[in-house]
């Protein structure tokens, strides 16, 4: 296994950038969109959206600043100034960062910084990337460097390949693959006494916590929205 400063990539966007940036010499696929250097902050106030369908909402907050975020209202002038503030820092950071170890392939910072993002033939007339190459020119890049020749090391993908089969029943790559159960409804079942629209929302629970058996936790939307 060989593991080294070189970094590959295939999309180096924003945080992907920043990431990849940390690296001595970079290569990037040549369809990669690589760049971004910036950042952006706000929310969506649905204030408005929930009065037009008749949705109330209450907000309960300890601290000026507990409701930020809230989507309920927009920023005091004193929230925009703290937002507009981490936006800058963050932005001071991100390019202070790319500098430190791209100075002297960068030669001004402001071409490719402000949120632009370029193809990799772009990327690296400006410095943003060392060479065009993919994963295998990368991979016997970082064995160069390491001075190791071919056949005298070994690559191994972790975790493995995921299958079309793996991803549609959430089985573990080194678990047996075993079907999900699935919701029956017996002739006698009381679900069956409920009017269809209930009854959906029952059974949607229920597929809830079935998830919920092998994945405590959920990442959920306080709203149900359906679309007539």
């Amino acid at each position: 296994m060989i593991s080294g400063i070189e970094r590959y990539c295939s999309m180096a966007a924003s945080g992907g950038y920043y990431v990849a940036s940390a690296g001595d010499y970079i290569f990037a696929d040549p369809t990669a969109i690589v760049g971004s250097i910036g950042v952006v902050g706000g929310k969506f106030v649905m204030k408005d959206l929930f009065d037009k369908i008749g949705l109330s909402t209450a907000t309960f907050i300890r601290g000026k600043n507990a409701d930020l975020f809230s989507s309920a209202q927009p920023f005091t002038d004193s929230q925009r100034r703290i937002v507009t503030n981490w936006m800058k820092q963050t932005y001071e950071q991100f390019t202070d960062r790319v500098l430190t170890t791209r100075k002297d392939a960068i030669k001004d910072i402001d071409q490719v910084a402000h949120g632009r993002i370029f193809v990799a033939k772009q990327a690296r007339a400006l410095g943003l990337v060392d060479e065009i190459g993919g994963l295998e020119k990368a991979i016997a890049y970082a064995a160069q460097e390491a001075e190791l020749n071919e056949g005298d090391y070994e690559v191994k993908v972790i975790p493995q390949t995921r299958t079309l089969a793996d991803l549609l029943y959430g089985s573990d790559i080194d678990a047996k693959l075993t079907l999900q159960p699935q919701i029956q409804i017996s002739p006698d079942s009381i679900l069956r006494t409920l009017s269809p629209p209930f009854g959906r929302l029952v059974r949607q629970q229920i597929q809830v916590l079935q998830l919920l058996q092998d994945r405590p936790v959920m990442l959920v939307s306080p709203y149900l929205v359906k679309l007539k």
